[in-house]
């Protein structure tokens, strides 16, 4: 029977918070948003009481972005965003949340802003100059964010520009 239980050793708030996670999960995929929005809200709350925080916490409003944009409440959705801009640690953390930034951004709509946020994603990155090999993902998805709103913005040949250097890094 040991280890059938895999929140056997982990404290009452990390029992919490592997629940919640479920139960967000679960919300999210049946699309109760509601539901899901509430659940995220607690989970918030009990990994910011949690020794382990800022990584998880940053994966939970990363999921909060997405679930307020999907509903369209950009202020909620900004004001996360601020949030989790406070705890990015590290180049790849930054990344992620940049490219939900730019997600809002687009949804928003302000597509200058978007460019804006995408190109400097690609410098953080690395590219073209630095070893962004790690990031070559990454930088595709940003290249074609770049030409997402060049696109958007009726500047169709910086468009294909950023379009042919994205399906080159991809």
């Amino acid at each position: 029977m040991e280890g059938d239980d895999k929140t056997t050793g982990l404290s009452e708030t990390d029992r919490l918070i592997k629940k919640l996670t479920v139960d967000a999960v679960k919300a999210k995929k049946s699309f109760a948003y509601e539901k899901a929005k509430e659940i995220y809200i607690l989970l918030k709350n009990a990994v910011q009481q949690s020794y382990g925080a800022g990584h998880e916490l940053l994966e939970i409003y990363l999921e909060l972005i997405d679930l307020y944009i999907t509903l369209e409440e950009y202020d909620e959705a900004k004001s996360v965003i601020e949030e989790a801009e406070q705890i990015t640690a590290d180049i790849n953390e930054r990344l992620e949340l940049l490219k939900k930034k730019t997600k809002y951004l687009f949804s928003i709509p302000d597509f200058k802003s978007a460019k804006n946020v995408a190109l400097d994603s690609l410098e953080i990155s690395g590219y073209p100059d630095g070893d962004y090999s790690v990031h070559g993902s990454t930088v595709a998805h940003f290249l074609g964010d770049v030409a997402k709103a060049y696109l958007y913005m009726d500047q169709l040949d910086k468009a294909m520009e950023f379009a042919k250097k994205s399906e080159e890094e991809a």
